[in-house]
């Protein structure tokens, strides 16, 4: 779309200039099935986000209205591997067994809390428990302790098994969850 010589492209909503089809996690990546230009395409990236799918959705699509290789972008995509703190997935062997550790702990804001949380409770990741430590998320301005709070009724927190709460915000999450487990009384 263009509007006042400005050109408007879209990924991610229901009039995206670029369709996602399928992600699906495989051996510790995520294979990002796509639609762009009447062309069926695929990739695979190094994590397990679909938040990381996304994005490399936009990616690719800015990639093309600056006039680059899509084709090419796709081959750099697949060599990219998420920073440490930012989505990492490691895995850390043990005499009693394995760990996987999601490392999002850098600049942790509530959308990559969720996409964090949503990748701890998929399927897609071995293990008989899950664990999560959550730290304080800084700098959300005036409604910090209301959005530390609202993590309490995200749906995948049902699925979590256990919850260590750091810090004097994320003490506000512990406090909800406590409220929330608590068996209610006539």
């Amino acid at each position: 779309t263009i509007k006042n010589g400005k050109q408007f492209v879209c990924f991610g909503g229901l009039k995206s200039d670029i369709t996602p089809k399928k992600f699906q996690n495989s051996n510790g990546r995520i294979n990002v099935h796509f639609e762009f230009k009447d062309r069926e395409l695929e990739f695979s990236l190094n994590s397990l986000g679909s938040h990381f799918a996304d994005n490399s959705l936009g990616v690719l699509l800015c990639v093309d209205r600056l006039g680059g290789d899509i084709d090419r972008a796709i081959q750099d995509l697949e060599k990219w591997k998420p920073s440490n703190g930012r989505g990492s997935l490691e895995q850390i062997a043990l005499p009693s067994g394995n760990i996987f550790l999601i490392d999002d702990a850098f600049n942790a804001n509530p959308s990559s809390m969720k996409a964090a949380l949503q990748l701890l409770t998929q399927n897609s990741i071995a293990g008989n428990r899950r664990v999560a430590f959550l730290g304080d998320m800084l700098e959300l301005g005036l409604n910090e302790v209301l959005l530390h709070e609202e993590i309490s009724v995200w749906p995948e927190i049902a699925n979590i098994d256990i919850i260590h709460t750091l810090g004097p915000l994320m003490h506000h999450l512990h406090l909800s969850l406590i409220h929330i487990s608590e068996p209610t009384r006539p």
